[in-house]
């Protein structure tokens, strides 16, 4: 679904990707993680098009992403972004229904309000609907804009969806519910990319990670792969220790912090 082949992408002299190449099938999460100032969101701008690179090519299905119009783009691809800003006051439905625009013209079909309640449902915000968006608190928030995305995409057989640390300002419950619903959209057939900077959540939740240091691949693969404590400490420059949970298969580190 999502080919990256020798992207870079450079501010003047400085390059903050450097030659990634990696690909994405339908029905796989893959979790992009890092240090700060790794690269992380400037590869993600770039597979949203939000940005553009000279250097390398993006694929989607197989066509070059500088083929698809914005709008095009629109109808199959959705991004929570971190900053959601809005001037005016709009109710949860009102918002959750902007991610219906790219379908239709001038009002919403009985599909498209079947869609915005089916998401809202899934995001647990349904009861919030009638509510104004600014009464929410920050997670509740966050909820309603994840609910927009997947009402975008949600009758898009292999769509697209860019998560952008979905779980920032979420408690431990809704984090982890954020992240069983990524899951959830891409065993049903979506591709997933999230930015995170939990190793465990990425560990646990992704099919594959990208491992990513000033710009350059660390390691990309399953989370077995990548998650190693050579690659966390080139990467991070932390020592951890491997550990093993009875309840999944999936590697978890803890840091090797010493506290004088």
């Amino acid at each position: 679904m999502i080919q990256v082949r020798q992207l870079s992408y450079k501010v003047g002299q400085k390059k903050l990707l450097d030659n990634v190449s990696f690909t994405l099938g339908g029905g796989e999460h893959l979790a992009i993680i890092g240090a700060n100032g790794a690269g992380k969101s400037t590869l993600l701008k770039l597979l949203c098009k939000e940005m553009t690179s000279k250097e390398g090519e993006i694929l989607l299905a197989g066509r070059p992403i500088t083929a698809f119009s914005l709008k095009e783009l629109a109808t199959f691809r959705a991004v929570l972004s971190q900053q959601h800003t809005l001037a005016v006051s709009f109710t949860v439905q009102e918002i959750v229904l902007m991610g219906r625009y790219p379908h239709f013209e001038q009002q919403p079909s009985a599909h498209d309000l079947t869609i915005i309640k089916a998401a809202m449902e899934e995001t647990g915000v349904i009861d919030f609907s009638n509510r104004h968006y600014h009464t929410l608190s920050g997670g509740e928030q966050q909820r309603v804009q994840l609910a927009r995305v997947i009402a975008q995409i949600y009758d898009q057989p292999g769509g697209l969806l860019f998560l952008d640390e979905p779980t920032n300002g979420l408690d431990m419950l809704y984090q982890q519910q954020v992240l069983l619903l990524a899951r959830s959209l891409a065993d049903r057939g979506f591709s997933v990319i999230s930015i995170l900077h939990d190793v465990n959540f990425a560990s646990r939740y992704a099919d594959k990670v990208l491992l990513l240091k000033e710009g350059k691949v660390v390691a990309f693969g399953t989370p077995t792969e990548v998650v190693t404590c050579d690659h966390i400490h080139e990467a991070f420059g932390i020592n951890v220790t491997l550990m093993e949970g009875e309840n999944f298969k999936c590697p978890l580190i803890l840091p090797n912090v010493i506290i004088n």
